[in-house]
């Protein structure tokens, strides 16, 4: 019985192992560098995951892999590079939110905020329950030094996720550039409880409490 037991174990892990192999060598040529490129880019190995998308988009062009190498230049802070990425992505899908929220974080990285905030609008158009979206563009308005408004969009963003401490966070500095120390504390405090480790938010929390205390 025991044997018989053991010997349906590796009949059922062969399986396994089988369902794998087949899975993996029904990728095709340009699927398997895409996955490979990924891989590569979730590792932070930008390079290598570029030259993956690059062979990607040599065997079979698509919007997902020029959206993916796009994301590796920003990673090397090639930001014109990826934007080039990323209008030919879109130009392939122009309904994908996501690539549009990605091309609006390297303008913003290139100081073009106004740029920016088109392309988190479009975001937004196309999902507008995309809480990162929000912020994103929250934060390219306080590059205008807009921040009424970019507190309306951090606020949008925490009401769409209310554990967003990242928002929390940027809101309250929006607050405090505008000399709102106590509803930038209570802002801070909340990114705190979300994120205990939040450094920024720890450090800036101080930085309000003590200019309260120095009224």
């Amino acid at each position: 019985m025991l044997n018989r037991m053991r010997h349906t174990s590796l009949l059922l892990l062969g399986c396994v192992l089988l369902v794998i192999v087949t899975a993996a060598c029904s990728l095709s040529p340009a699927e398997s560098y895409y996955t490979r490129g990924w891989e590569y880019l979730e590792q932070g190995d930008y390079e290598n995951a570029i030259e993956s998308f690059t062979e990607a988009i040599r065997l079979d062009p698509q919007d997902r892999s020029y959206n993916s190498r796009g994301i590796a230049y920003a990673g090397l802070s090639q930001y014109e590079r990826a934007i080039q990425d990323y209008d030919v992505s879109i130009l392939f899908d122009p309904q994908e939110a996501g690539v549009y929220r990605n091309r609006g974080e390297a303008y913003y990285y290139l100081g073009q905020h106004e740029r920016a905030i088109q392309d988190y609008d479009e975001a937004i158009r196309l999902d507008p329950q995309n809480a990162m979206s929000y912020n994103n563009k929250g934060n390219a308005f306080v590059g205008l030094d807009q921040y009424e408004q970019a507190i309306a969009d951090y606020t949008e963003a925490i009401r769409q996720n209310p554990q967003y401490a990242n928002a929390y966070n940027n809101r309250g500095n929006a607050y405090y550039d505008l000399g709102q120390y106590e509803r930038a504390i209570q802002d801070y405090d909340e990114a705190i409880r979300i994120d205990p480790s939040h450094e920024h938010a720890l450090h800036w929390r101080d930085e309000a409490t003590k200019r309260v205390r120095d009224r």
